[in-house]
């Protein structure tokens, strides 16, 4: 079975993983710098434990990802098409 489906163009594919590189990129440093900074400054107010509150609920959503992403990955889309496969429209 191939990778991609045949109407699929690697033009298509190579573009949506840049979209993607870039996104990731962009999301990683919002998260662990902006929105880190925005949490402790102004919802904690600066307390001593906020730094130490960030990083745990970080820990605890990416051990959850860690942990549930093979379950997930395992089980196929029930609309039958492929992640890959985008609307061109």
């Amino acid at each position: 079975m191939p990778a991609l489906n045949t109407d699929v163009k690697f033009r298509e594919v190579w573009a949506w993983s840049m979209y993607d590189f870039a996104n990731s990129g962009y999301t990683t440093v919002v998260i662990t710098a902006v929105f880190s900074a925005y949490f402790v400054s102004v919802v904690a107010g600066n307390a001593p434990w906020a730094t130490f509150a960030w990083t745990a609920a970080l820990s605890v959503s990416y051990a959850l990802i860690l942990f549930t992403g093979p379950l997930r990955t395992r089980t196929p889309p029930r609309s039958g098409s492929s992640s890959i496969r985008r609307s061109a429209a």
